[in-house]
Formats: structure tokens, sequence, C-alpha cells
């Protein structure tokens, strides 16, 4: 869908499977054809896999997680916490026991990368580029895959394409945005933690936010429990 709005085979796709971009896709026309077109990575640094954490410490009030420092020591602490306030129902603590897992292995990762050179920029008219960085942005890719030193997907925040202005004298029925005008496509609703992050975090920057429903799609007690924790920062609006 994304690939067809901007005229284009930039944005990874999967015909079967899993869901693919693992990654909150922003993007912008406001690159004029005479200049290269391109893509920004923009990774998670300490102050926001911390955020992270002390949002997981509020919702579950884990007043004995005391963060020091992201270290092994740490991820250890993470896999053990448990609330002061057993959770008894079954769904709830399945969510827990996924988003504190998936904090784990933000911090896994961050730990592997902290000393590696993380490539911010891809030229989105080098084909070489946009493999890598699909394959970058493919949560279930080799690099990606489970327990790699070299899994990155749950450090990169954003990926920001930076794409021509179409000149509206032409043929092209592609999308049409003001250059100051950002789409964000945000990853699908399949209750993944990583996803449940990107997603909240999404939501908050938005200043609208739609949500495509197909009929024969059934919310999952995951995919209400992530729109209730939402719910606060939107204004149902259409419904």
């Amino acid at each position: 869908f994304i690939n067809a709005l901007m005229g284009d085979d930039i944005v990874l796709t999967k015909t079967v499977g899993k869901a693919a971009t693992g990654a909150v896709l922003e993007i912008f026309f406001d690159v004029p054809q005479t200049e290269q077109r391109q893509a920004i990575v923009n990774y998670r640094d300490e102050k926001n896999i911390l955020g992270l954490i002390d949002d997981f410490i509020q919702r579950y009030k884990l007043n004995n997680l005391a963060i020091t420092s992201l270290d092994l020591h740490f991820v250890n602490q993470l896999l053990t916490i448990e609330p002061e306030q057993k959770i008894t129902e079954a769904e709830a603590r399945t969510n827990f026991e996924r988003l504190r897992e998936t904090l784990a292995d933000i911090v896994l990762q961050y730990i592997n990368n902290k000393n590696s050179d993380l490539r911010p920029n891809f030229s989105l008219d080098n084909p070489r580029d946009i493999r890598e960085l699909k394959e970058l942005t493919d949560e279930h890719s080799d690099i990606n895959a489970k327990n790699s030193s070299t899994r990155k997907i749950g450090l990169i925040q954003t990926v920001t394409y930076h794409l021509h202005r179409v000149d509206n004298n032409t043929n092209l029925q592609t999308l049409r945005l003001p250059k100051n005008v950002c789409l964000v496509d945000l990853p699908g609703l399949d209750g993944s933690a990583l996803h449940n992050i990107i997603i909240t975090e999404g939501i908050k920057e938005a200043d609208a936010v739609i949500y495509i429903k197909r009929q024969r799609r059934i919310d999952t007690d995951r995919d209400m429990d992530l729109l209730r924790i939402d719910r606060k920062y939107i204004c149902l609006v259409g419904i």
C-alpha cells in the first residue's frame, strides 16, 4: 500500500509469512527532482530505552526494579522481575511477560551494538542500499535473528524517507503531500510487544491517526488492550 502511494518499490513487503517491517516509517516528499532520495535511520539511544523501561515500571508498579546502567546484569534483572501484586489473569500475565522479554531484548541489542558504527544514511537511488535497508528493517531477516549479535530491529526508532516532490503537471497517480507534512506508517496490530511499543510512540507524536480495519479482521484481546492504553492519546472521530 505504501509503495503504491509512493510509486516505487522501496519499502519492504512480503506476500506470505509474518509481518515484515518492524519499524516506524516516516515519509516526506521534500526532495527536489535534481537531488538524490535518501532514507535516514534514527536509532534508540540510552535515554529513549530508559524511557521505555520507566513506562514499564510505572505501568506494572515495579518499585523493586532499580535502573542502574544498561548492562547484562540489568538484562537479567529485567528477565526475572515480578510485580509486587501478582498478575493472576492469563492474558494479562502473557502481556507482561512479552513486554518484559522485549525490553530485555532491546537492552541486549543496545549492549551488543553500543560500540558499533550503526549506519544512518541509505541512498534510495542505489539498489544495494535499498536491499540493505530492507534487511535491516525486516524483523525476520537473518541479521535480526533472535539472540544474534547483529540483531538491531529493536534499536530502530524511525526510518525517515526523503522522496522527490511530485510535479502536479505529471500523469503519475501517486500520493502528493506538502513538503512539511509527514506520512507515518506504523506496524500492524499483531500482538507483538515490540509493535505495541512502536505504535504507542507513533500515536503520541501524531496529529491524526488512520486505523485501517478489514471487515474480516477480528481484533484480539491484545489488540484491544493496546487500543485501551493508547485511547488517552486519541480523540475518536468517524466511529
